[in-house]
């Protein structure tokens, strides 16, 4: 028994080649194998063993599309199986595959589209579904009996005996449209069939395999694995076994619970780097959720939501992007724009502030702080911006870069070079005067830094922002003839990812937790490429992100690339490139930024970095935990 090597689609006699529809269904040379008493036909979708005394055999084939990927499309496939004596007679039977495609699959690469991690709650067990794309044999060095051929891959756990996978695909009937079957009336198991124990799969051409866990996580913590995932890569010489695969890890979480990625003290030992050597006081529990306003929990897709203080919530699934919200407000403001949560995706202009300034009665500018005052108070401070904005629900905290309860430097400031390379500073004034200044380094500043001691391996300063012509220059007598621009002191490449890696261990890709790999991948860009998102149309959008792990004990946490809200009219952008964070720190002023708040940018080209930035931009929430810290 085998599957014939042309298909039919529709109605009416339009052939095709199967194996260029579906995966991996027709037999190839070597596929067929005679021990004596049996024959076995069998591809990494297809099985049929056929018993010589009984004259009777069993078998079952696996039909999933493969290179036919057309969003939108709605399609009849008429595939024949087809029965063959030795005498050359045959029985055909004709199948009919009615396939809807409602998203777009994607190659499976280490560049953003292929799956870095996967998550389930401490009692979820419920499957998670790996999948992608990878392009035929075609290289230089293959022989010509492989060229055209479907590409090898192979999954396999290498750290965590709780991971469970399976080649056979899921029996939701739903799954791939807006409407999938929940995850957890779907356990993984092995296919018995082709002898699996639930550590290894492999396959050709798409890559796609299940992964389930083998029991709920009982304990107070979370627990990680890690499994490599190999595809196709190339021939290196003329042997059977002369090939070389791409390798990359996927890194694996189940359990909700908050929990440091970089653990405080020396365990994780800071080896490079201004905090080179000592201790990491402030690395914190992050939570693996996005924040949003409870209104969106519950289903709600308004514009905007109102959240009272401490009462945002946690999105379902780490995907999510939650909502955006804005660093915070005048406290003499209106207060029916306090603590909004704007909608991830719906165009929120009609209630949006642009311009937030910080002058006392005087006209004077001076400048918000999120901590309480200190003794001394300082005159140029409002404290306590956390009492009237902090949308962390109780138990958590918006995470210091630094300090915050007065400018937070961060590193050697100013970072403004004029265009004879001296240092200034721009004031935030009607002229923009334009100060000559020295250089001075804040670098230990980074120590009361959360975010970069606990998702930094080894925390740098500086900011990774960069921006020309700061100062106005326009060559008019007003600003002096002075050209001012702000250059990134974070990086010494900012694109360079082998530099970033030495630093911040991270991935960047598709995250299977249960939401986002059971939908469809939709694209919103003019050309296509971005922002690969699922569920864009509501409040529950989830998009591709980076994973940020700890090589030490495979720890994790995903942060979804969801982009901002620009400051100006609350249009998006950079959704589906890089997710921007809110800090509760303050940085310098200056004519630029004339109320200027710390963000972290978590993405590629340019790598993850904090940078200060207007507190208007409307960007995500990651809390974390309170915790008190104690000193001898």
């Amino acid at each position: 028994v085998k599957v014939m090597p042309q298909l039919y689609v529709g109605a009416g006699g339009l052939a095709a080649e199967t194996e260029k529809v579906f995966n991996d269904l027709v037999l190839l040379n070597g596929d067929v194998k005679d021990s004596g008493t049996t024959i076995t036909y069998t591809t990494s979708r297809f099985s049929y063993i056929y018993d010589k005394a009984s004259q009777t055999g069993t078998g079952y084939m696996d039909v999933l599309l493969d290179e036919q990927n057309i969003m939108g499309t709605q399609e009849t496939y008429r595939i024949f199986l087809s029965a063959e004596d030795e005498d050359g007679g045959s029985l055909q039977r004709e199948i009919k595959v009615h396939a809807s495609q409602h998203g777009k699959r994607f190659e499976f690469n280490p560049y953003g589209t292929g799956y870095i991690g996967a998550f389930f709650r401490n009692d979820e067990q419920g499957e998670r579904i790996i999948t992608g794309q990878q392009k035929r044999r075609d290289g230089t060095n293959e022989r010509p009996q492989d060229l055209g051929t479907l590409g090898l891959w192979k999954a396999e756990v290498e750290e965590g005996n709780f991971i469970v996978l399976s080649s056979t695909p899921s029996f939701d009937p739903n799954v791939g449209t807006d409407n999938p079957g929940v995850a957890e009336h779907y356990k993984v198991l092995p296919n018995k069939y082709k002898g699996e124990n639930g550590t290894y799969v492999e396959g050709r051409g798409r890559i796609y395999f299940r992964m389930g866990v083998t029991g709920k996580n009982t304990g107070t913590t979370p627990r990680y694995a890690k499994v490599k995932i190999q595809w196709y890569g190339g021939r290196y010489g003329t042997g059977d076994d002369e090939l070389w695969y791409n390798t990359e890890y996927m890194y694996i979480r189940q359990g909700e619970a908050d929990d440091y990625i970089m653990r405080p003290g020396t365990v994780d030992a800071i080896s490079n780097g201004p905090s080179q050597g000592k201790a990491r006081d402030y690395a914190r529990k992050i939570s693996p959720f996005n924040l949003t306003a409870p209104a969106y929990l519950n289903g709600g897709n308004e514009p905007y939501a109102k959240v009272d203080v401490k009462q945002g919530r946690f999105v379902k699934y780490p995907t999510q992007a939650g909502a955006f919200f804005q660093w915070g407000l005048p406290k003499d403001a209106d207060q029916d724009y306090f603590r909004l949560a704007y909608h991830p995706t719906a165009y929120t202009v009609n209630h949006w502030i642009k311009d937030i300034q910080f002058f006392n009665s005087t006209s004077e500018l001076f400048l918000p702080v999120w901590g309480t005052a200190p003794i001394p108070a300082e005159d140029i401070y409002d404290y306590g911006y956390k009492e009237i904005f902090e949308t962390c629900p109780d138990g958590y905290h918006r995470p210091s870069d630094g300090y915050i309860d007065r400018i937070a430097y961060n590193g050697p400031y100013p970072n403004n070079i004029d265009q004879d390379g001296d240092h200034v500073i721009v004031k935030a004034n009607t002229n923009k005067d334009v100060i000559k200044t020295v250089l001075t380094d804040y670098s230990v500043e980074i120590a009361f830094s959360e975010l970069r001691q606990s998702l930094f391996k080894n925390p740098l300063s500086g900011d990774a922002g960069l921006n020309e012509n700061i100062g106005g220059y326009d060559g008019s007598p007003e600003v002096g003839g002075i050209k001012v621009d702000r250059y990134q002191n974070f990086w010494q490449s900012r694109t360079d990812v082998d530099e970033a890696q030495e630093h911040i261990t991270f991935l960047i890709g598709f995250y299977a937790d249960g939401f986002f790999d059971r939908r469809p991948i939709k694209m919103g860009s003019a050309d296509g490429s971005y922002p690969y998102c699922v569920s864009s149309g509501n409040a529950q959008a989830a998009y591709l992100g980076i994973l940020v792990y700890n090589e030490a004990n495979n720890a994790s946490v995903f942060f979804p690339s969801a982009g901002r809200r620009q400051n100006k009219d609350s249009s998006l952008e950079f959704a589906g490139q890089t997710g921007y964070y809110h800090t509760a720190s303050i940085a310098a002023s200056s004519a630029e930024d004339p109320h200027a708040v710390w963000s972290m940018s978590l993405g590629k080209w340019p790598n993850p970095g904090l940078m200060y930035q207007l507190p208007t931009f409307g960007q995500s929430i990651r809390c974390v935990r309170d915790e008190v810290i104690s000193r001898k």
